[in-house]
């Protein structure tokens, strides 16, 4: 699972998107709005990590569904 904030300056989504691209395993990329530290998103991102290793999204090997990275940005 990785979580990227879509207005981080410290770390480009290109970056995340790279290694999702490359990891063979069961993945996820969220891209959330949020900056590097996800200033006041803490309970939601600790929720977000909380279901994906639950397997509550049922989308964990595809990226695919809401708030997922589908390739396209």
């Amino acid at each position: 699972l990785i979580i990227h904030g879509d207005a981080d300056i410290a770390v480009p989504l290109a970056g995340s998107q790279e290694i999702y691209q490359r990891y063979a395993g069961p993945k996820d990329l969220q891209i959330i709005p949020a900056d590097h530290v996800f200033g006041g998103l803490h309970e939601e991102v600790a929720a977000r990590i909380i279901r994906w290793l639950s397997g509550a999204t049922g989308t964990n090997s595809t990226g695919s569904g809401n708030g997922k990275y589908d390739g396209s940005k």
